[in-house]
């Protein structure tokens, strides 16, 4: 076989070679082209029946609180001690902060001082009372005997008379001796009033959460100087939360009391909380309605 006749043959080889390739080819791209778009497709079958068809009406909200507290002392001072941040549950009557009470703790020893002093003074008031009542019955029965010895002409006159005026002395003292114990009496009330005052001062340094809850701000820091009606914290309680969404008003009057709400939170999308609309609707105009969770 000449030379010619082998580089024919081949080149036929080669053909038919390249040939083959683009019949697999081929055959490859026809079967994926089947089985993705004339292979059969599985699909699931539902029995069509007679029921209520639910809608539902979606709408953007806001969650709030329906209970929530500002956090404020009643008495200025120095903030020295702040117990709970932002994000932190607090319990019912738990410390949340506490002011400079050294002044406040001086003034309630001197006022519980001057009470004491006040009882003392009562003490010996009545005392001296009794020493009055004690003299005065003496008195009485020497002015007593005095009458009856002068009736008998046994003494004189001058006599039963300075027995007569050492009576009015003793009943004057007694009279000075009871007015000593009811202003004695007063004082003691009075210092007890200003202790009462004075220690519901102290009380007042420390400041304790009205309820159970979560704190969401804390607008002080340690040293600022606070007035009553400052604001320290705000307080919310998470038993009761509430969403305020807004609905197109043409399905406000499709929307009843009781009816089954779903809550939805950008932060979990995939997971929905339970609800249901209130019988009242607080903060609500135009399109709004409260649903609460």
């Amino acid at each position: 076989m000449s030379k010619v006749d082998h580089e024919h043959q081949d080149r036929m080889r080669k053909y038919l070679r390249y040939i083959l390739r683009l019949l697999i080819v081929a055959a490859i791209l026809a079967a994926i082209f089947y089985y993705v778009r004339l292979a059969p497709i599985t699909v699931s079958v539902v029995a069509v029946k007679r029921g209520p068809v639910e809608a539902e009406v979606m709408g953007a909200g806001t969650l709030w609180a329906h209970t929530e507290a500002t956090i404020s002392p009643d008495i200025q001072g120095r903030l020295v001690e702040l117990t709970v941040d932002e994000n932190d549950k607090v319990t019912k009557d738990q410390l949340l902060a506490r002011l400079d009470d050294s002044d406040l703790r001086e003034q309630q020893a001197t006022a519980k001082a001057s009470l004491e002093a006040a009882q003392a003074a009562y003490q010996r008031a009545q005392a001296n009372q009794k020493n009055a009542e004690a003299v005065l019955a003496l008195d009485q029965l020497e002015y007593d005997r005095q009458a009856q010895l002068r009736a008998k002409q046994v003494v004189s006159e001058s006599t039963l008379d300075q027995s007569r005026e050492t009576l009015h002395v003793a009943e004057a003292q007694k009279a000075s001796a009871i007015a000593a114990v009811a202003e004695a009496q007063k004082q003691v009330v009075a210092a007890e009033g200003t202790l009462g005052y004075q220690s519901a001062r102290l009380a007042k340094a420390s400041i304790s959460s009205p309820f159970a809850g979560l704190i969401t701000r804390r607008d002080r820091n340690l040293g600022d100087i606070v007035v009553p009606g400052t604001s320290i914290y705000q307080l919310i309680s998470t038993e009761d939360l509430w969403v305020s969404a807004w609905v197109d008003e043409s399905f406000i009057t499709a929307l009843k009391p009781g009816q089954k709400a779903r809550i939805v939170f950008r932060s979990t999308p995939p997971h929905g909380l339970p609800g249901f609309p209130p019988a009242h609707q607080p903060r609500s105009g135009p399109g709004d309605t409260g649903v609460s969770g």
